[in-house]
């Protein structure tokens, strides 16, 4: 009630958000999504691109070009990019 979301919803943007910091930190998607608890890769793909509204291999190529995304990554303590030079 005071987030907004629905106890799954919320789980989901909790899951998502705890494999891009594994993504930053350097693991591989597959990794990542494992390590965050999704069951395989086809689970993570669909809720990425669901939540997201693009692939991870999309996402990285968007992340990877400054010029593409420009000022998104605004919100302070939480992981919304994969690029390896962005600010923790």
């Amino acid at each position: 009630q005071q987030v907004g979301l629905s106890p799954k919803s919320l789980a989901q943007v909790l899951r998502l958000q705890e494999a891009l910091r594994h993504r930053r930190n350097g693991l591989t998607w597959a990794d990542a999504a494992g390590a965050a608890g999704y069951y395989d890769q086809a689970h993570f793909t669909r809720s990425f691109k669901a939540m997201i509204g693009c692939t991870p291999g999309r996402f990285s190529a968007l992340r990877a070009d400054p010029q593409e995304y420009g000022p998104l990554d605004v919100l302070p303590d939480r992981v919304t990019t994969t690029a390896p030079d962005a600010p923790a």
